[in-house]
């Protein structure tokens, strides 16, 4: 009987050390296609831009039929493009504020940034 408590005592530990082995953090790794492409708003739906963010040049914006999803920030240029502004980029740049509130159909996926985009570009934005 005592031998079946220490060689269960001695399992427990080995697994527990185990465990701990296994606890360290990932190192950091590109993200996948995968999650790349769950970085974006799909072609033809319908957003609309909520609020433009000077310091890190972002546009928020809120997709029309899924108001509570979010949230969703791309840069001038993305949305410039998925939207198929009429505008060049030149002049869409200079006039970023009065597109907030301005509802578009994407002509094509839109992209999105995560946090780790948006504090980087509020970082170099301060430069």
């Amino acid at each position: 009987m005592r031998f079946l408590i220490i060689l269960t005592m001695m399992l427990s530990l080995n697994s527990f050390a185990a465990e701990k082995k296994s606890a360290k953090p990932e190192p950091k790794r590109e993200p996948t296609a995968e999650e790349l492409a769950a970085l974006s708003i799909r072609k033809d739906t319908q957003i609309e831009v909520s609020y433009y963010d000077k310091d890190s040049d972002t546009f928020e914006v809120v997709i029309v039929k899924e108001p509570g999803v979010g949230p969703n920030v791309a840069t001038p240029e993305a949305l410039h493009k998925a939207a198929g502004i009429n505008a060049d980029l030149e002049t869409f740049q200079n006039k970023k504020a009065d597109y907030v509130g301005a509802e578009f159909q994407l002509k094509d996926d839109l992209s999105l940034l995560d946090d780790e985009q948006i504090e980087k570009r509020r970082e170099h934005n301060k430069k």
